[in-house]
């Protein structure tokens, strides 16, 4: 991990990679996995929706799978929900629910602020993104040292298509005990190096 916390976008992937992520997000849509998080994952969306988007009022579907990266939403069309896909590296009963949390934040409020281009450069997360992000979610530094501490061998950031993606190899984490949440918390508390550096 060399010492260092990436933030990977985990919003909806954009250009080359759509065709892709259609035919993931139909299999995925076809084949979900079950949930094996500890706690109703619809429970978890209202309470996000509510806390954090009480305006947002389109109904939202959640779905687990082996998705490429590590998590992203679909934007609502004509006649379908809005829809949040996740990886199922962290679809398991001893992930925290502040990170699952975190994570359909993060995708929810991809609906709130909109992709934009930025000197002829498409962005999924402009800077309003990250500013409004950091207001909703201030446990997002733990959030995400929890999650390359537990998988940072199995995970690759990818700036420029700003996205985390999830190496093939995740398939090793089963079984295998993760980072407790206590001990994510007291290293951003004691290391300075895992705040403020999450910004693409």
């Amino acid at each position: 991990m060399a010492g260092r916390l990436r933030n990977g976008g985990v919003g909806y992937p954009a250009g080359e990679c759509q065709l892709k992520y259609h035919r993931l997000m139909a299999r995925t849509m076809r084949q979900p996995s079950l949930p094996q998080i500890s706690y109703s994952p619809r429970e978890l969306i209202e309470e996000v929706r509510a806390r954090s988007f009480p305006a947002l009022r389109e109904p939202v579907e959640l779905f687990f799978g082996k998705i490429g990266s590590l998590a992203f939403i679909r934007r609502p069309l004509s006649n379908q929900n809005a829809t949040i896909f996740i990886h199922d590296i962290i679809n398991r009963p001893d992930t925290p629910m502040p990170v699952l949390r975190f994570v359909v934040l993060h995708e929810l409020l991809h609906l709130q602020i909109p992709p934009r281009e930025i000197g002829r450069k498409r962005t999924t997360h402009p800077p309003e993104f990250w500013t409004v992000e950091r207001q909703l979610a201030p446990d997002r530094e733990e959030c995400w040292a929890w999650i390359w501490l537990s998988f940072h061998s199995h995970l690759v950031h990818d700036e420029k298509k700003e996205q985390t993606r999830v190496k093939r190899t995740w398939v090793k984490t089963l079984g295998v005990a993760l980072t407790e949440w206590e001990t994510a918390c007291q290293i951003v508390a004691n290391d300075s190096q895992y705040r403020g550096i999450h910004e693409i």
